[in-house]
């Protein structure tokens, strides 16, 4: 009914392979399979801790912020290390006014005032995160005075305008001139711009904008910034369960229109730095998500937009950006932390806000994915297959596409040299099966939507309750919580891992060897956290 799934092989082609079979959920019906190779001998991408960034959108912060929130607060130190992106449309208007008489206040809905900037400042450095703050360009002696005034040493950066109002080469050197003049031992904060809009239905704006900034004042950058955005709310169906029944839905997991966000980082590499002399500048994409304009509630905020997380990770990272941030940490409907009244923010909201499943994606890559990125190749025998379950009077044909998508990496976290993870996501609506050839027992850290397996085959009325689900659960367990462990299945090698319809999982073979990856840190980065219930012991 739904076509062919297919299943991964993951080996060093010199390697024998078992068949023993492990579920990472459930057991489910053993699929073809398909070899899939990877070549550790060399990474073919490589990017930094700030892959693994997240954002607050300047127009939550203008609505007032508890920091201290132990809601917020608490899970947000897991996210360390991180940078911490501020910035969006919003900045446009909200002004700095540092220092001000007029504005004594801890907040002010209208501007940055002293105290709020420094309780800003403040949960940055308690969640152990860089700074990326993004000035209005309508209020330049301001923006030069709180760069002057220090007293941030979180601050790593800072940006002028946003997308459609940009700032122009002439402030941005202006800013460059007020950094480079501050005192020999202060922190000096890069400088990245111009945080343009690269989306599909806005690029023949957007791309002569950026070029034209960019060759303007490109030699006084540290990164070139821009932003992606797959689809508008109204193209998965209007927000609201309700409306996602009668919208397209599943173009959420079709490869083919996940394939766009990784085209336009391509654009902005190819047709705005490739024509100007700063085509080496680093790329930083300082916000993303799946959805634009605040997401859409029960999809970007729910399970359904995990597997589009780690896809985006993925592609970023093979194409050489060094920064992601995920649009939001908190606010609009696709915070890591959200919660019911989250967006219109009444009054206590942040103390009504919950890790929501792309909030422990986050996590568990951060801790187990390294900055260095390995080739895969899909071997013979690669299906395609519909990945569309529409309303069941759906009466368009469903688009034919590849259902699984492969990443792997050098493992972070590991107390041996040359390991491996690999994340794979299956797109399809049947389980996948992967089998892997890599020496050594297997980590095995499945999520899912729901605590078992989509009945074979599902109903779109099943689909639906998978991708909307606000919890997510561990190998079968859960659903997860802020304080809950996160501990692997291990499964002995040669053991092959099943994935269901539209899981995915994080795979970690510690005894890999791969030469790629022999030069990685040892050490282990995280610890037991008393503040959070020890949700990043080391195992």
């Amino acid at each position: 009914m739904y076509g062919l799934v297919i299943a991964v092989v993951l080996t060093r082609m010199h390697r024998a392979r078992a068949t023993a079979t492990h579920e990472v959920h459930t057991r489910t019906p053993v699929a073809p399979t398909v070899v899939v190779i990877i070549d550790d001998t060399a990474a073919v991408g490589t990017t930094t801790k700030y892959q693994h960034s997240v954002d607050i959108d300047t127009g939550s912060l203008s609505k007032g912020l508890d920091f201290t929130a132990p809601q917020l607060l608490g899970p947000a130190k897991l996210l360390r290390p991180a940078l911490l992106r501020v910035g969006g449309s919003a900045q446009r208007s909200y002004a700095v006014c540092l220092n001000v008489t007029e504005h004594p206040e801890a907040w002010n809905a209208s501007c940055l005032t002293t105290q709020y900037w420094a309780a800003l400042c403040g949960f940055a450095a308690a969640i152990d995160a860089d700074l990326l703050y993004g000035l209005d360009p309508h209020s330049m002696p301001e923006n030069l005075a709180l760069i002057r005034a220090g007293g941030c040493p979180a601050l790593a950066a800072v940006s002028i305008g946003n997308e459609g109002s940009p700032g122009t080469p002439a402030q941005f050197i202006e800013v460059r001139g007020a950094i480079d003049g501050l005192p020999t031992g202060r922190r000096r904060p890069l400088l990245v711009g111009p945080d343009a809009a690269m989306t599909p239905w806005a690029l023949p704006y957007f791309v002569p904008l950026a070029t034209e900034i960019i060759r303007g004042c490109g030699a006084v950058l540290d990164a070139a910034s821009f932003h992606v955005y797959s689809f508008h709310p109204g193209d998965l169906g209007p927000p609201g369960v309700p409306g996602l029944v009668h919208g397209n839905l599943s173009a959420l997991w079709d490869l083919r229109a996940l394939r766009v966000a990784g085209d336009m980082i391509d654009v902005f590499r190819r047709d705005v730095l490739g024509n100007t002399s700063h085509a080496t500048l680093p790329m930083w994409l300082t916000e993303t998500n799946s959805v634009c304009d605040g997401g859409s509630n029960n999809l970007t905020n729910a399970y359904g937009n995990t597997p589009w997380l780690l896809n985006q990770l993925g592609a970023a990272g093979l194409r050489g950006v060094s920064m992601m941030g995920q649009q939001t940490l908190i606010g609009g409907d696709y915070g890591l932390l959200s919660g019911v009244g989250s967006r219109a923010q009444d009054p206590g909201w942040v103390a009504n806000v919950t890790a929501r499943p792309n909030f422990f994606a986050n996590l568990l890559h951060r801790r187990l994915i390294g900055t260095k990125l390995l080739a895969v190749t899909l071997g013979p025998g690669t299906h395609a297959r519909s990945s569309r379950v529409g309303p069941p009077a759906a009466a368009s044909p469903p688009p034919q596409t590849n259902t699984t998508a492969v990443f792997a990496y050098c493992a972070a976290n590991q107390t041996q040299p040359g390991a491996v993870a690999v994340v794979l996501i299956n797109f399809g609506v049947e389980a996948a099966r992967y089998e892997l050839g890599l020496d050594g027992p297997l980590e095995v850290y499945g999520l899912l939507g729901t605590g078992s397996a989509l009945p074979e085959p599902p109903t779109p009325e099943d689909i639906l309750a998978l991708v909307t689900s606000p919890s997510v659960y561990l190998n079968g367990v859960g659903p997860l919580s802020v304080g809950s462990g996160l501990s692997p299945r291990v499964v002995p090698a040669g053991t092959a891992v099943g994935v269901p319809a539209l899981g995915v999982a994080i795979v970690v073979a510690p005894h890999a060897r791969a030469p790629a990856c022999a030069a990685e840190s040892s050490a282990k980065q995280y610890t037991a956290s008393t503040e959070v219930g020890g949700l990043l012991r080391s195992s």
